[in-house]
């Protein structure tokens, strides 16, 4: 059995102690998705320095035990009764105790007490199509993929996390899309009122700005950019169909301004950011962009960054450096610039490049969703492909750690990235997306544990006797005896001059 991640076997007798572990219930492991959420409430593991301490510390609070591993360790229950809705005790009832750790931690006997979590088995998704999708699990060159299935250990994603898609919209009728959709709750579906007053009728998933000037509540996708986007951040997993997205467990928020054609303006583009920060989005999706600098898209931005949320963009298909020829919104402050690789690690030919980008992920041959209920029969290619692994993982790194700042979250994955050689002087942190390490570094921020700082070694000398080291040879250089000759005329000339000079100036004198 597995408890906090850790099977017993791993806790080791210290000399002179005798460990008791004091478990107030068991980890449960979960198919579906793991809570990060769930405790036991009540329930605890305190481990107890010694022996013959043991027993006035289970009495005191309340432990007992009920199971014991081998000789030196103890699963301990606590068995508090608690006062029922009739008056009477209710010795099987959980209460919540959160509280009280840190009071058993004030007895000196105590080493430890922490709350028993809920923890999962790693479970593969049993979506058909979750073979393919290398970006995932790279069975052909493993370990060039973003490490989803150590990420899902952490968390499978949450519904209280939501993305938004800034594209061509979503095919909310998409069987794979259906369960992780947004929907505005204060918006009632097809009365055609305007029920929360944000300017937009029927806005249940999402918005459609494809027109500026004239919003409406429709983002139903009609190129199919859109949906295949959503659906690598967030198609269900686990559910026996299609594909699994990097969240399992997420809500999509569908804003549309680009049309069929797969073109837009600025100020849909504009519009739609705005939505979706006001809606309470907590990523924003952007696999589009321009040469042409935008003002009032970089206020935007800025809007999104001041309201906590992280914003995302591809750094475009033209084979170009970005440091050079800057490509928007990817080049602008407060975004996460993504680039594409291959499934061998190499950065796509295609890709935009430079110190601008902050990091790569998997772009080519990629699997979605696609319009119509069905999935794209050809893999599609480019960094449209790789800013939702990014914004997919964000997604899962805020439901580990819902209180993480755009900043940290730039920070974490940059500083989490599997440094690739192709990369190298190519992109900005010299690696590629890794989910499993950004998830497990939100996570222990949330848990206060800081972060391994890389083990540096020094260079140490060879054992043995160090060598005295030998002066250098003063080697001194020759001289010819024609040279001699002449430095010792001009030195007797000096002199005569000098007697000369002193024997006009006594002559003056008298």
């Amino acid at each position: 059995m597995l408890l906090s991640g850790r099977p017993w076997t791993a806790f080791k007798k210290p000399i002179g102690t005798l460990c008791a572990f004091v478990a107030l219930g068991f980890g449960v492991a979960h198919a579906e998705g793991r809570n990060d959420d769930l405790v036991f409430a009540g329930h605890y593991l305190v481990k107890i320095r010694r022996e013959t301490e043991g027993l006035v510390t289970n009495h005191r609070h309340h432990l007992k035990t009920v199971r014991k591993f081998g000789k030196t360790r103890h699963l301990i229950r606590r068995r508090r009764a608690t006062a029922s809705a009739d008056g009477l005790a209710d010795a099987s009832r959980r209460v919540e105790t959160a509280d009280e750790c840190p009071e058993i931690e004030r007895d000196p006997n105590v080493q430890f007490c922490e709350l028993v979590q809920v923890v999962q088995a790693q479970a593969v998704p049993n979506d058909p199509y979750y073979p393919y999708q290398w970006a995932l699990k790279n069975q052909i060159n493993p370990g060039i993929d973003v490490g989803a299935e150590d990420a899902w250990d952490v968390t499978t994603g949450s519904s209280a996390v939501t993305v938004a898609v800034v594209d061509t919209g979503i095919d909310y009728g998409h069987p794979d899309l259906q369960s992780n959709l947004w929907v505005n709750v204060n918006e009632a579906a097809g009365d055609g009122i305007d029920n929360d007053g944000n300017g937009i009728v029927d806005d249940v998933y999402g918005a459609n700005f494809q027109t500026a000037d004239a919003a409406n509540g429709n983002p139903m996708d009609d190129h199919g950019h859109g949906t295949f986007c959503a659906g690598v951040i967030g198609a269900a997993g686990n559910d026996g169909q299609g594909i699994t997205g990097i969240n399992q467990h997420v809500r999509l928020m569908a804003v549309k301004f680009l049309r069929s054609d797969g073109s837009g303006s600025t100020a849909g583009a504009v519009n739609a950011i705005r939505y979706a920060v006001d809606q309470g989005a907590r990523v924003i999706n952007n696999s589009w962009g321009s040469a042409s600098y935008s003002a009032a898209l970089q206020d935007v931005i800025d809007y999104a960054y001041a309201n906590g949320v992280t914003v995302v963009a591809a750094a475009g298909n033209s084979g170009t450096n970005n440091d050079e020829r800057p490509f928007f919104p990817s080049s602008m402050r407060h975004v996460i610039s993504v680039g594409a690789i291959d499934n061998a690690g190499s950065l796509a030919g295609f890709s935009n490049r430079g110190m601008s980008v902050h990091l790569a992920a998997p772009g080519v041959s990629i699997l979605g969703t696609y319009l119509h209920a069905v999935y794209a029969n050809v893999f599609m290619s480019g960094t449209s492909m790789s800013a939702p692994q990014v914004s997919g993982v964000v997604g899962l790194m805020l439901a580990a750690n819902p209180s993480l700042s755009p900043d940290q979250i730039a920070q974490i994955l940059v500083a989490n990235v599997a440094p690739l050689a192709s990369l190298t002087g190519r992109v900005a942190s010299g690696g590629m997306l890794r989910a499993d390490a950004s998830v497990r570094a939100a996570r222990d921020l949330a848990l206060g544990i800081a972060p391994t700082p890389p083990v540096v070694t020094p260079p140490t000398a060879t054992p043995g006797v160090t060598p005295t080291p030998k002066p250098k040879k003063v080697v001194k250089k020759k001289r010819s005896k024609r040279g001699l000759r002449r430095r010792q005329a001009a030195r007797e000339r000096r002199e005569a001059a000098r007697r000369a000079a002193r024997s006009k100036h006594a002559t003056k004198r008298k």
